[in-house]
Order: C-alpha cells, then structure tokens, then sequence
C-alpha cells in the first residue's frame, strides 16, 4: 500500500488509533511492535502546540505527547515531498535566471564593442560617458548575479541540511532516551521506514 503524506507511531496493541479525518489505515507488524500507517491523519491533534505537519519546521521531526488512550508517544513528521526534494530544484531556476542575465550583457557588450570598432560619434565626452555607463551596467548585472548564485546556493544547502539530519540525529536521540529506561516494557527502540528516502528511528515511551 502507497502511503501518502505522513506517517506516525503508536504501541496501542489492540486497536490501530487513526483518529478521525484519515482515509485509510495499515497496521504493520515489526516483531512484538507494529507502526499505523495512516493517509492524511490529522497531525495537529499529536504535536502538543497544534502545529501541523505541513508546516516545513516540523517536517521529519518528533515529538512526545499524551495520546487518547493515556500513553506517552513520539509521534514523527515525514513528508514524503520533503524528504525527496534536492538542492538542483533550487539551483536550476537560479541557473536560468544567471543565464539570461548574462546573454543579455554579453550582447549589450557585443554592441557596444561594435560601435567602438566602427567609430563612436559624438563628442569625447559623451563618448567617455556612455562607455562609463555601459561598462557599470555590465559590472553591475554581473554583481547581482553572483549575489543571486550565492543565494541559491546557501538556501539550497541549507533546505538539503534540514531535510537530512533529522532522520539521522534521531538515532541518537533514542539510544540517550533508551539507555534511561530500565524496564523493557516501558521503552522499545525500533526502525520505522519514513517514506522513499529517510530512515527514522522511533522510541515509544509508555508511561
């Protein structure tokens, strides 16, 4: 089954808890634990300020709350958008943008380079003056360029960094969670797989 949207854990043994508002349910066996699936489950009744999974912020991230059936649960984000954007869906629209700009200057001064070699009219003044003006426009595309370019590239660093780390921090987070516990039935470590790219590590925590 093709699970769309999010995905969330739940160490309720006798029932799959979908909550109302989701479509469709799956409930998959993991040894002695089992995940819920759940399509288009309502997020926001499962992060303790009311944020929604669609808020990019909460994207692959996890967060203890108190669930209908008393329990104390890590419920995790996962979009599946997400996890599968790349830094190229930021960058090729920049590229685009740089390539135009750049055509158009190198024609402006392929312009300007022929009406040198064919003689400039006017007075030196005005002759100085319009080369001045074409040479600080070229100069000056060329510098909003590397400033867009340089943009591209943080913004789309920085949305690769956030997607990644959380799937990968969290393992640690369970193993500093997991070595407090000492009952075996109060904590499980166990692997969830979060949609297409991420591998999420989820502890379930009951109280």
């Amino acid at each position: 089954m093709e699970v769309e949207g999010f995905t969330f854990v739940n160490q309720n043994l006798t029932k799959v808890d979908c909550y109302e508002g989701t479509k469709s349910c799956m409930r998959i066996e993991l040894g002695d634990e089992w995940i819920a699936r759940c399509e288009k489950p309502k997020v926001s009744a499962f992060l303790a300020d009311g944020a929604k999974c669609d808020d990019k912020q909460y994207f692959n991230k996890c967060t203890v709350v108190d669930t209908m059936l008393g329990n104390s649960s890590l419920f995790c984000c996962c979009s599946t958008d997400y996890c599968n954007k790349s830094a190229a869906s930021h960058i090729l629209p920049m590229i685009t943008l740089i390539s135009v700009i750049a055509i158009c200057r190198v024609d402006s001064a392929t312009s300007m380079s022929t009406r040198i070699a064919m003689g400039l009219k006017g007075t030196p003044i005005q002759n100085t003056v319009l080369l001045w003006q074409q040479s600080t426009m070229i100069v000056a595309y060329l510098f909003i360029a590397l400033i867009v370019a340089n943009t591209a590239v943080v913004q789309s660093r920085g949305f690769s960094l956030s997607a990644d780390p959380p799937c990968n921090d969290l393992g640690d987070y369970c193993e500093s969670i997991k070595e407090s516990c000492n009952e075996p039935d109060n904590a499980s470590l166990m692997l969830a797989h979060c949609p297409k790219t991420c591998n999420m590590c989820h502890l379930i925590k009951t109280e």
